[in-house]
């Protein structure tokens, strides 16, 4: 990371200067959610924070700073990210890490409307966090997480190098935003790509899903793309196993790492993740074993999100030798940042842009399966 510079020339040079912290500190706002439901969730995402702040003040900090930080209680509610920024930014807070959700990162990103505060969220996927409702990118406005866009195009692109499938189907309800919001890239990128899509799609309410899987299974697809929350796909699969007459190949979303998933009944089936300790990278592992030896606790998606939000600031304020939002927001954009979820960079909307992992489901177990990234 690039937080302390330690320069040696040759074998012969005396050992370098201990890096101190004078009494100056960076101060920086965490909107996360504290009560409630959320609060495991919050406590997570600080959890990661607070990992990489004390791996930094412990290097030196930045410039002779050491990092503090003041936690917002931020709920999953749009007025809730609004207000909490409005209050950090009243209290000269100009750096925000968070919020965690995409209902409280549109409403905090709605007040960081000029280029006097940076706002980096960890996990917020919405596209208009980072670009306003005229379609303009903000300029000071960041998301670590890949979005929707890509996810849904990453999908296309696994069943069609990966798997080497040419023709295959989506299940999915034009109603739910998520999923929504999943299918239009993932049809596009596979169309691109010379594949035919059988659409099938299904009103809000549905349970019973034999017919629609009776008309997958008619269509001569080979892969179904499921993007779906895990208790859906768990009502799917179930129905398929029950009446499939062909083995359909299934695909997921990210809505698929959750306990929640009966892997007992998903076997072979596939989904992408935005974070994995399946991976040959000794660094990840390492940074899994330190984040086990603090907190007592295997390491998440959202702590390691969180991480490595606190890296991207940390790294692009020592590269940019300065505190100012839009000269930090410059160096974000011109840069490539190396994390525990990958190498990231940031597209022209400031969302990260990383290779993403997806996993097989095999006997009841996950494994890596590939890693893509898109050409």
């Amino acid at each position: 990371m690039a937080l302390a510079f330690l320069v040696r020339c040759n074998t012969t040079a005396p050992p370098p200067l201990p890096v101190t912290v004078s009494g100056l500190t960076l101060s920086v706002a965490l909107l996360i959610p504290t009560t409630g439901e959320l609060a495991t969730t919050g406590r997570t995402v600080q959890n990661g924070f607070v990992l990489a702040f004390d791996e930094i003040n412990e290097a030196g900090g930045l410039a002779g700073r050491s990092i503090s930080w003041r936690i917002y209680p931020t709920e999953c509610t749009f007025d809730s990210g609004q207000q909490t920024a409005q209050q950090a930014l009243h209290d000269q807070y100009t750096l925000l890490l968070g919020p965690v959700c995409s209902e409280a990162a549109l409403g905090a990103a709605t007040v960081i409307n000029d280029d006097t505060a940076l706002m980096i969220s960890p996990a917020a996927m919405h596209p208009q966090v980072t670009d306003d409702a005229q379609g303009q990118v903000r300029p000071t406005v960041f998301t670590v997480s890949y979005s929707y866009a890509l996810q849904g195009q990453a999908a296309a692109y696994f069943i069609d190098s990966h798997l080497d499938v040419s023709q295959a189907a989506i299940l999915y309800s034009p109603a739910d935003a998520y999923a929504a919001a999943l299918a239009a890239p993932f049809i596009e990128q596979f169309q691109a790509d010379g594949g035919h899509i059988i659409e099938v799609t299904y009103p809000p309410g549905t349970n019973d899903f034999s017919p629609l899987l009776s008309a997958v299974e008619n269509s001569g697809a080979e892969v179904l793309y499921l993007p779906v929350d895990a208790n859906t796909a768990n009502r799917v699969v179930s129905q398929l196993t029950e009446t499939a007459r062909v083995q359909l190949q299934l695909v997921g979303s990210d809505a698929w790492s959750t306990d929640e998933l009966d892997k007992n009944i998903m076997e072979g089936n596939f989904f992408p993740v935005h974070y994995t300790r399946l991976t040959s990278n000794s660094g990840v592992e390492n940074w899994a074993e330190t984040y086990k030896s603090v907190y007592a606790i295997e390491p998440d998606t959202l702590a390691a999100l969180a991480y490595d939000t606190a890296h991207v600031l940390a790294v692009a304020i020592g590269q940019t030798n300065s505190l100012d939002a839009d000269a930090v927001a410059h160096t974000i954009e011109q840069n490539m940042f190396e994390g525990v979820t990958g190498p990231i960079a940031f597209d022209q909307h400031h969302t990260a842009i990383k290779p993403i992992p997806f996993l097989q489901i095999r006997e009841q177990s996950l494994y890596n399966e590939a890693i893509i990234s898109l050409p």
